[in-house]
């Protein structure tokens, strides 16, 4: 099938019989290897493409950082069931964080090796998981020069009494209150499997 849409393209784009959307567009399912099993969720599926890719391009005057990704043709209903984020478990406070003053150049951590390669959350709320993992994956890099990918599920499977909802979502707050008690074990001897199991 991929090799079919890659053939399409190919001789659409020679022979200029589509318009650049629909290149776009066509181009997106082969890249992230798409199907659709009907003609109205084709057409459904490209019309929430085009609305993001309108998005992207608004933000190209601004940034460089934008673009498609496998969500483009989600509908912005379907984005919502897989954000976590429970603010409403934040508790309020009167305080407010101000940085340090500082001369610094800015710093790219990617650039430094502190920074694990991209996750897939897939289709479950546990984003506030991720983000968790990623700011202690890079404290544990700035400390000790070893670079660990951390076990999101360890996450969502043990916080529960701190608050959080696994696939239902959850707060960094609350995770990181977890990670006080508790040591975050490895990616690889506890991994993520996008769904709840009550192994702790």
């Amino acid at each position: 099938m991929r090799s079919f849409i890659a053939a399409t393209i190919a001789a659409a784009a020679s022979a200029t019989l589509m318009n650049s959307e629909d290149y776009a567009f066509i181009k997106f399912v082969a890249d992230y290897g798409k199907t659709y099993s009907t003609v109205e969720e084709f057409n459904f599926r490209k019309a929430n493409f085009l609305a993001a890719d309108a998005q992207i391009k608004a933000f190209q005057s601004t940034t460089q950082t934008v673009g498609h990704n496998f969500f483009s043709d989600w509908s912005a209903a379907e984005f919502k069931k897989v954000l976590g984020y429970r603010a409403e478990n934040k508790i309020a406070s009167n305080s407010t964080f101000v940085p340090p003053k500082t001369n610094a150049a800015a710093v790219d951590w990617r650039s430094k090796g502190a920074v694990t390669g991209v996750k897939d959350q897939k289709a479950c709320g546990s984003c506030w998981s991720f983000s968790t993992t990623g700011a202690l994956e890079g404290a544990h890099f700035i400390a000790s020069g070893e670079l660990l990918s951390l076990s999101e599920q360890q996450l969502m499977d043990c916080s529960w009494k701190f608050g959080n909802l696994s696939c239902g979502g959850g707060l960094m707050d609350s995770a990181f209150k977890y990670a006080e008690t508790t040591p975050i074990t490895t990616e690889a001897q506890y991994p993520y499997t996008a769904m709840f199991h009550t192994s702790c």
